[in-house]
């Protein structure tokens, strides 16, 4: 094998392979570091030949990067080796090695899903990152985490099951795992629609979709800091690669399937931003961001089943706002985690001061990367249909406005946050911040495809206006709030249509059981019943056994004909 072919495998392989050897000791933090730099080299250096093939890896694994993929891979790189870094200063106490094997094997499973080009390496690569996943939120071990560990798992075994259906069905009816062959031919299945169906519900669910995101504003306030960012930076982008992958983006027209991710990628975006206001836990805020900014995302895939003439500058688009985004969300991620720990009122507004740049760059504000993000996507509006095209260029500044608010609420939800009782924390994680503070700012700049679109002068009005008028709603909001006598709001539960899920369950459950013991009831009494019955009944027939015995005794039969000759002749005589 060539030595691009080598590098390309230590992706998936090298954090494996750490997690293997350091399974009963903590390794150094440059050793934590180091699992990610493969990938980071292919991002940085992609090979000459966009793929390398093995045929005797699984039933022959194809693995490359290139395009929109590299951008994906490079950012993604990027965040695991900064949380990496963070992370050995900040796990501390009992069960830090098996946070580490987790936190590798999760390494190896996202990044080997961002270069397998095959359905196989692409299946066993997600299953590892979302099993592995399941170890960083119960990394603690409290009620909480317990409780939304089994939420995700749950959820990821019903996902897997899905899209392992998908892609069976797929690989059956056209003869290959290769995705790009996948892509061509999905159009001509008469099941397409099925298999559709089941890689969006699959892939939705690490992607945080409307409905099957619960998981997300669960597991975020019990995961520790970098785990909490590599879940809402990484990890859940790899669902967004897995429909750009799985479906037939750039071969097919969709129009249903298009209008319906735009439709749902436009709800979650406001429903996000609207039920992470009522939170109290500013990364449980952060989790209902994700939610938001992964519905933006979403209308982007729409766009290209909508119009696949668009699919090589949307996918361009939608990689530079996943890079943006993941960046951003993992500083954010990072700093939350500093937030509780003890802090002068110096380095609380330092903090404050810094974690304002990730949250501006969300919103969309002007010069940031943000803004970049949301131009490039809106560019690729102008060729879909007319209707589309008013609705998108209505709702996605209104986003940008829902946005600012969920920022401003998590700042100050940061600000006036609570303290966890600890020790005192050293300067590695204010280091690992800094650097991805520092990438936030200058990464998207430096990275910007030449094709995106540029933006227009009028671009930083387009951008300013929802953050003015965010800051006005804000204003007349906390002045109603004040007028009222600061009344208490109710609060959504984090998880909000969790919780009547599960005790939808639960009733369905006592009902199922209630059901089963009257049944059980039923049957014991009607057995009992046949029981008395065959008893009565073999007692008559062993009462009729005997009688008939009896009655065929010559001496009795000879006394019955004499008796019956006596009643005869005495009818007779009358």
């Amino acid at each position: 094998m060539s030595a691009a072919a080598w590098l390309l495998l230590l992706v998936p392989v090298w954090p494996g392979l750490l997690a293997l050897a350091f399974h009963r000791r903590t390794p150094s933090c440059f050793v934590m570091m180091s699992a990610a730099v493969p990938a980071l080299a292919v991002s940085l250096y992609p090979p000459a030949s966009a793929e390398a093939y093995y045929p005797w890896l699984l039933l022959g694994t194809r693995l490359g990067v290139g395009g929109a993929d590299a951008m994906i891979l490079l950012f993604s790189s990027l965040v695991w080796l900064i949380a990496a870094g963070f992370a050995h200063s900040w796990i501390q106490g009992p069960g830090r090695e098996r946070f580490f094997v987790f936190f590798l094997f999760a390494m190896a499973g996202n990044l080997g899903a961002l270069v397998a080009q095959d359905m196989p390496s692409f299946y066993a690569c997600f299953a590892l990152m979302s099993f592995s996943a399941y170890g960083l939120i119960v990394h603690k071990e409290s009620e909480k985490a317990r409780h939304a560990a089994r939420v995700y798992i749950v959820l990821v075994l019903i996902g897997e099951a899905a899209l392992a259906l998908a892609m069976i069905l797929a690989a059956g009816a056209l003869g290959v795992t290769d995705f790009a062959a996948v892509r061509e031919g999905l159009g001509a299945l008469p099941t397409r629609h099925l298999i559709i169906a089941l890689a969006v519900f699959g892939f939705g669910i690490k992607a945080g979709a409307p409905i099957l995101h619960v998981w997300l504003p669960l597991a975020h306030p019990v995961a520790p800091a970098p785990a909490s960012a590599v879940l809402s930076g990484t990890m859940i982008v790899t669902g967004l690669v897995g429909w750009l992958r799985f479906l037939p983006v750039g071969e097919l027209a969709l129009p249903v399937w298009g209008g319906a991710f735009i439709v749902v990628g436009l709800a979650a975006a406001f429903y996000g931003a609207f039920v992470g206001l009522d939170q109290r836990d500013p990364k449980v805020v952060l989790a209902y961001s994700s939610v938001s900014q992964m519905g933006i995302m979403t209308v982007g895939v729409g766009t290209i089943l909508l119009k696949p003439t668009v699919a090589v500058p949307a996918s361009l688009a939608i990689a530079f706002f996943a890079l943006h985004h993941g960046l951003a969300k993992s500083s954010l991620f990072l700093g939350a985690g500093l937030a509780k720990t003890r802090l002068s009122a110096d380095g609380r507004r330092s903090l404050l001061l810094g974690l304002a740049l990730p949250s501006l760059a969300l919103a969309g504000a002007p010069l940031t990367s943000g803004m970049l993000a949301k131009s490039a996507l809106v560019a690729g509006d102008a060729a879909l249909p007319e209707q589309w095209t008013s609705l998108l260029h209505a709702a996605l500044p209104l986003t940008s406005a829902a946005t600012a608010l969920l920022m401003a609420r998590f700042l100050a939800l940061v600000y006036h946050g609570p303290v966890d009782a600890g020790p005192h924390i050293g300067r590695a994680p204010w280091m690992f911040l800094v650097i991805s503070l520092a990438l936030v700012a200058f990464l998207p700049w430096w990275l910007r495809p030449t094709d995106l679109a540029r933006s227009s002068p009028g671009a930083a009005f387009e951008s300013l206006w929802p953050l003015a008028a965010a800051l006005v709603l804000a204003l007349v909001a906390i002045w109603v709030w004040r007028r009222a006598g600061r009344p208490v709001i109710p609060a959504i539960p984090a998880g909000d249509v969790v919780l009547p899920l599960e005790r939808a369950f639960v009733t369905t459950g006592h009902a199922l059981f209630s059901g089963s013991q009257w049944v059980s009831a039923w049957r014991d009494k009607v057995g009992r019943t046949a029981e008395l019955v065959r008893r009565r009944a073999w007692a008559l027939i062993q009462v009729s056994s005997h009688t008939e015995a009896w009655l065929n005794r010559w001496q009795v039969a000879l006394v019955l004909a004499m008796l019956l000759g006596a009643f005869v002749a005495v009818l007779a005589s009358r």
